[in-house]
């Protein structure tokens, strides 16, 4: 099945997934409150690329070898959007907290006129949403409980690499270790890491040794995932990325600040403690132009060529039961992404 075909099946799924989350809700009252619900899943779930939800299907598929009956299929896909909206979740308080304008090429749900900081209660139904649908549609599986107990404590993880992501108040907190701390609970957890182990949970495939092995690899991906993510934060064409960055103007651990401290003069180093952290243009340009001078963009694109180079032959020497492609297939989704 080709890529394209691999999201056209994960798509047509979304409706059992909605249907599952709204339908058994009786009491008329709360009739209002679903079509609602419907309206924040599509605004804020749909329109990402969905790689983390088709990457749980694909793994499935491959840990099962076509040994799998359609409502087996309809699980995977239901748990791969559960997997999606969880997401949609985090972004749309981080979207709040980091006073974005943009994601995905929309604007962000918060900043919609009929919406404002109700969407905090919105990001909660998402959330909870997501316990809903589990609850209803594999309460009754042996990988139930395995499940769910994943979905609480990745989501205790992000909300820890979140409170890493915006704690960070003098530049001797941003180091490569903070960096990379940070991104592994921010992103490679529920980015990489748990979509294998979702997959595994639900074909049986789980297994401890293997899952420390998996996850070293994952996590890597994770790291240089949420490098491109900052690069493309700073250097990105938001025509391409959806996104307009604002990492300088909230004072993130970033990649590329982290690098540049490495690098910078003492008159550099001033330049970026006066200006970084602050919503002002002039300020936000200042550093970008010791980000030129240091020529942080060449110094990323070296970087990403290295970390694809390093995990390619970790994925080679690792001793574990999954398939290698999964791993292969994984980190190619990301290699040398625009946005």
């Amino acid at each position: 099945m080709s890529r394209d075909s691999d999201y056209e099946e994960f798509d047509r799924h979304f409706k059992d997934f909605i249907d599952i989350l709204v339908s058994e809700e009786t009491d008329s009252q709360l009739a209002e409150c679903m079509e609602w619900i419907k309206e924040v899943a599509h605004y804020n779930v749909t329109l990402g690329k969905r790689n983390r939800g088709t990457m749980v299907v694909k793994t499935y598929k491959q840990l099962m070898k076509e040994e799998y009956t359609p409502e087996d299929i309809k699980l995977v896909h239901i748990i791969g959007w559960c997997l999606e909206m969880f997401q949609a979740f985090f972004l749309m308080h981080d979207d709040i907290m980091d006073h974005s304008l943009v994601r995905r090429g929309v604007p962000c749900w918060y900043k919609k006129s009929n919406v404002g900081l109700n969407a905090i209660n919105d990001g909660v139904l998402m959330e909870q949403g997501v316990y809903v649908v589990l609850r209803r549609a594999i309460s009754h599986k042996p990988y139930y409980r395995a499940v769910m107990d994943l979905f609480l404590k990745i989501g205790w993880t992000i909300a820890l690499g979140q409170c890493l992501d915006v704690t960070v108040k003098e530049f001797k907190f941003c180091t490569p270790k903070r960096f990379s701390t940070t991104a592994r609970h921010k992103t490679g957890y529920y980015s990489f890491c748990m979509p294998i182990q979702l997959a595994s949970y639900m074909a049986g495939k789980d297994d401890a040794a293997t899952d420390k092995v998996a996850e070293e690899i994952l996590l890597e991906i994770g790291e240089l995932y949420q490098a491109q993510d900052d690069y493309f934060d700073c250097f990105g064409d938001p025509a391409v990325t959806k996104k307009i960055g604002t990492d300088i103007q909230d004072g993130k651990c970033s990649w590329p600040l982290v690098k540049a401290l490495q690098l910078s003069s003492k008159e550099q180093w001033n330049i970026l403690q006066e200006n970084y952290g602050k919503d002002n243009v002039e300020c936000v340009n200042k550093v970008k132009e010791v980000y030129r001078e240091l020529d942080i963009s060449t110094l990323f694109h070296e970087y990403e060529e290295q970390s694809y180079t390093k995990i390619m032959e970790m994925i080679e020497e690792s001793k574990t039961n999954l398939p290698k492609k999964i791993f292969v297939d994984y980190l190619n989704t990301i290699h040398r992404r625009k946005f």
